[in-house]
């Protein structure tokens, strides 16, 4: 295991996580309330696969990624503006395919009070985004594109991200309850290039990592329960999968370190 850190990692967030996830998807009543605030198991597997990996070396590389915030301010605005463009034309594009009101079919957030929509970010920024980021972004994306391809590597790791969400399917209350189960699997491999993207950008920042995650969650739809129109779904899929060959075609595949339209040598070759 020492010798392979991102096995060992892996093996550490489905085991934390599913612990208590599993039993609150069988509604077994200890789980049930601790399984929703249950999102910091691959932030510990991080930490615990970093402690047997690199020891205190390691664990300080982690705390600098988590703990990173000077990236730029234009990474700011793409961290913020990119989800909120993606979810604007979501609805845009869903609204003439079906032809309803543009309205009908931003997400709920548009609708709230400002400092209302803040907190929310605040709190998701805190919890879903460091609990999960510290570890897919921080410590697993790192050690797997060290020397193999960024582009395959991503898709791998956005397939494990997806498997990791399985219970929450069968969960009652959860917000993919009753879902359709192969959307996550398709959209979460497009998702982590655009990740991997901004964490070669960024120095590998968690902070920056955890903010996408946050700003993504925030301007996204409500996932459809089995049987419901998945037109919205599908448009955002195409959105991100879009994105992610833009990016891929910019970028370059192997490193995807290059800001799109910018000619610059890759940071490994620097």
């Amino acid at each position: 295991m020492r010798q392979r850190p991102v096995l060992l990692f892996f093996i550490l967030a489905f085991a934390i996580t599913w612990v208590v996830w599993v039993p609150r998807a069988l509604d077994m009543e200890w789980a049930v309330g601790a399984g929703t605030f249950w999102t910091y198991g691959p932030a510990l597997a991080a930490v615990a696969a970093a402690v047997v990996y690199g020891g205190r070396e390691e664990l300080r590389r982690l705390g600098g990624r988590l703990t990173d915030w000077r990236i730029g301010a234009r990474w700011y605005l793409v961290i913020l503006l990119f989800p909120l463009t993606l979810s604007l034309v979501e609805g845009a594009i869903t609204a003439g395919l079906l032809g309803d009101a543009w309205t009908d079919h931003l997400p709920a957030v548009f609708a709230e009070p400002v400092a209302s929509s803040i907190l929310v970010f605040i709190v998701l920024t805190l919890t879903d985004g460091i609990g999960e980021e510290l570890g897919w972004r921080g410590f697993a994306l790192g050690n797997m594109i060290k020397d193999r391809n960024a582009m395959v590597m991503s898709f791998v790791l956005g397939l494990l991200w997806a498997a990791w969400h399985l219970p929450l399917f069968w969960t009652r209350g959860a917000s993919l309850e009753g879902s359709e189960i192969w959307i996550i699997f398709a959209r979460l491999p497009a998702a982590a290039v655009l990740y991997t993207w901004l964490y070669q950008h960024t120095r590998g920042s968690v902070v920056a990592a955890a903010l996408f995650h946050a700003a993504l969650s925030l301007f996204a739809q409500p996932p459809p329960a089995a049987g419901e129109d998945l037109t919205a779904s599908l448009v955002s899929l195409g959105l991100y999968w879009v994105s992610a060959a833009v990016l891929i075609a910019a970028a370059g595949a192997s490193r995807l370190d290059r800001w799109p339209g910018v000619a610059q040598p890759s940071r490994r070759a620097a």
